[in-house]
């Protein structure tokens, strides 16, 4: 049975492309999403809990990498 909500993290330091992003996940249906931002690659580890279905990382971000 799939879960009615995905949990993502969205690591990327131009918030315009997080509400680009936010804007056309909230028009798929069937589920829901749960969007969640860091935009550095310290945030990122302070939010990450293993809470998260997807993450999805910006390559250049600071100083890291999205390889990182």
């Amino acid at each position: 049975m799939p879960k009615d909500k995905i949990h993502i993290l969205y690591v990327d330091d131009d918030e315009d492309d997080f509400l680009l992003l936010k804007t056309q996940m909230g028009k798929l249906t069937g589920r829901h999403y749960v969007i969640d931002r860091a935009a550095s690659f310290d945030e990122a580890l302070e939010k990450f809990t293993g809470n998260y279905d997807i993450i999805l990382v910006d390559y250049r971000l600071g100083k890291e990498d999205g390889l990182e």
